[in-house]
């Protein structure tokens, strides 16, 4: 042993665990975060990155191991994709996804997209806000249950709404319409 600063001693016998060089890791995370994007449906990154709220760009550079996400953007790909962190962070031995995970990502979805029209029913810019509102909390719920029960009326309902032509923003009608076809894909996987 030997004795390091103050009381506090230091075994330099023992083995430290070898660690992987971080481009190496990142490079692993973003070969695994590619497969899982295209294996959970969404075959343009350019979609990805819409559902998650994020630029194409920015996100495109986590595919191509430039950057690495934080972790609030793990967490929205792991939600978004509905597979845990080690998904994305352990290289995969190719196994499929648990039906689970399809059905937490299908609902996770149906949430989102019921709460950003919701949200603009109501004339909010953010959901954050929208959701403080009880009666936009409750339109929310209602669309909510409505997408689970019965998707594909439920997106008809939509798409015919004044709501979806009543969006001026060009960037936010493009993410509702890229979360509509992450909706409805998640709903085709689980009926196949």
């Amino acid at each position: 042993m030997v004795k390091a600063s103050g009381n506090c001693f230091v075994n330099s016998k023992l083995s430290r665990p070898q660690e992987t060089n971080p481009p190496d890791a990142r490079l692993d995370f973003a070969r695994q975060l590619k497969a899982t994007r295209t294996a959970k449906g969404f075959a343009h990154a350019r979609y990805f990155a819409a559902a998650l709220g994020l630029e194409e760009n920015r996100y495109t550079r986590y595919e191509r191991a430039e950057v690495e996400p934080s972790l609030s953007i793990i967490r929205r790909m792991c939600v978004t994709l509905g597979v845990t962190p080690n998904d994305l962070l352990v290289p995969s031995d190719g196994a499929e996804p648990s039906s689970d995970a399809a059905v937490g990502r299908r609902e996770n979805l149906a949430w989102r997209l019921a709460s950003e029209l919701a949200t603009v029913r109501a004339g909010a810019t953010q959901p954050q806000e929208a959701t403080k509102s009880l009666p936009v909390l409750h339109a929310a719920a209602t669309l909510y249950r409505k997408l689970t029960e019965d998707p594909y009326r439920a997106v008809a309902e939509i798409a015919s709404t004044e709501v979806m032509a009543s969006i001026e923003d060009e960037h936010r009608k493009e993410a509702i319409v890229h979360l509509v076809q992450a909706y409805i894909d998640s709903v085709r996987r689980l009926d196949c």
